[in-house]
């Protein structure tokens, strides 16, 4: 994974996908097979984006995995000198 983003700039973030401006990356069990996006769609009302995805199963898939990541970094001296993060 490449680089990281403050926490400070992940809470202005867009929330979207990095391919539209955001700090989320995707992984796809099927890369083929399922598809995701960032999106405006009417029901998505409360933030710049909603992240969604779906699913054109091929005759061969009969399970998916999809998980959504991010690389954040935290100052904690900004946190009464904690050391960990909970």
């Amino acid at each position: 994974m490449s680089g990281s983003i403050s926490y400070q700039d992940f809470q202005s973030s867009n929330g979207a996908f990095a391919n539209d401006g955001g700090p989320w990356k995707i992984w796809r069990s099927k890369v083929d097979d399922v598809n995701c996006g960032s999106t405006q769609r009417s029901w998505c009302q409360d933030v710049a984006y909603c992240l969604e995805c779906w699913v054109f199963p091929s005759s061969q898939g009969t399970g998916y995995t999809v998980s959504f990541f991010t690389n954040i970094t935290f100052n904690l001296a900004e946190y009464g000198g904690a050391t960990t993060l909970e």
